[in-house]
């Protein structure tokens, strides 16, 4: 059953307008959601979409994936501490007389030092190298997203004929496309 086509579009290939339907509502009406039971008692939910609705579906909206995992924050963070340990260590030789000589307290302030510095730099190496990744990542998505809703406006307008199973934006010359190739108006 189609829905009515209150704006009266005709098909640009047969030049009618009784199987023409909007793409949204084709696929909106091609949806159902719903709890579903089989024979053996247990419930299952789930969406499930006719062939036509699953074809005609709207493109997916793009996702942000960060690259702080929870291995990068661990990893930054024990860097952190150890860092800071290496440096209260390399301080209190610094304040204290327990090394005795110049030389034994020299060799330690050196030691906790490099150990420290190594801390220190590797995590701010690792933590230039996720905010680099973070703000590539952003700026694709950006521009994913913008892309997302250019086609989702265009998707809102198109319509299908039932009859040549083609989709089309009314009012525009040669917008007209077999249904399998519906991204290509988008």
């Amino acid at each position: 059953m189609f829905m009515a086509n209150s704006q009266g579009f005709s098909c640009p290939d047969c030049g009618q307008v009784d199987m023409v339907q909007k793409v949204s509502a084709l696929v909106e009406g091609g949806t159902v959601a719903g709890i579903y039971s089989s024979t053996a008692g247990s419930h299952i939910s789930g969406i499930t979409l006719s062939t036509k609705a699953s074809q005609l579906a709207p493109p997916s909206k793009p996702t942000y994936k960060g690259p702080w995992g929870f291995f990068s924050v661990v990893f930054v963070g024990l860097g952190i501490f150890w860092g800071g340990i290496f440096l209260i260590a390399m301080l209190a030789v610094l304040v204290t007389d327990r090394y005795g000589d110049a030389i034994h307290r020299l060799v330690a302030i050196a030691t906790y030092g490099i150990f420290a510095a190594f801390c220190l730099g590797i995590t701010f190496l690792i933590f230039r190298w996720k905010r680099n990744t973070a703000l590539a990542r952003q700026s694709r998505y950006k521009d994913a997203n913008s892309q997302w809703v250019r086609s989702m406006d265009k998707w809102n307008q198109l319509y299908y004929c039932a009859r040549n199973d083609v989709v089309f934006l009314p009012n525009k010359a040669g917008a007209c496309v077999p249904a399998s190739q519906m991204l290509r108006l988008l």
